[in-house]
């Protein structure tokens, strides 16, 4: 984040993150199917926006760590 802040406006960062953050997830990564991989990539954009905010607020990487955290713990109690 801090790199694409440095070359790019406030917008284009974000949404170069939230790209990278899409896209790294392992559904898509182990080759699921495209609807499937599709929406992963979707609801992951969402949710590393709520994270770019947290970094961006709390002007910390421990933000956005904390909030990821507490997403995957909250998966994991809802199964």
């Amino acid at each position: 984040m801090t790199e694409f802040r440095r070359r790019f406006n406030e917008p284009i960062s974000c949404l170069l993150f939230l790209i990278l953050f899409g896209f790294w997830q392992p559904n898509i990564i182990a080759g699921a199917p495209v609807i499937q991989a599709s929406l992963q990539v979707f609801s992951t954009m969402i949710i590393g926006f709520g994270l770019y905010m947290a970094v961006r607020l709390s002007r910390s990487i421990w933000g956005g760590v904390l909030m990821h955290w507490l997403w995957d713990f909250a998966l994991v109690i809802a199964h």
